[in-house]
């Protein structure tokens, strides 16, 4: 097995921009192949591949300069809704 292929959990986290929980979820749940070298209670790899597979699933676009120089963050999009209190101006 070529290791240069996988990642961990968290560095696959980190490249496409999901947190850890939501990667472990993936793979508990099956859409997010992984393996374990070692067995169980071992590190767990997932393939970089996967990455290609699991951004169309999930609806995010990961720009290629992104990619590789990894800033892979975006900006937190605004929820409909209204503005929470402390974020109200204040009327003088």
């Amino acid at each position: 097995m070529d290791e240069a292929n996988y990642c961990s959990p968290a560095e696959f986290a980190q490249l496409c921009g999901l947190s850890l929980v939501t990667i472990r979820r993936l793979m508990r749940s099956g859409r997010l192949p992984s393996v374990q070298p070692g067995g169980p209670r071992h590190r767990i790899l997932i393939p970089c591949d996967a990455l290609d597979r699991l951004l169309p699933a999930t609806g995010r676009v990961v720009h290629p300069e992104k990619l590789a120089s990894g800033t892979i963050t975006d900006p937190p999009k605004r929820l409909s809704g209204p503005l929470p209190k402390w974020l109200r101006e204040k009327p003088c």
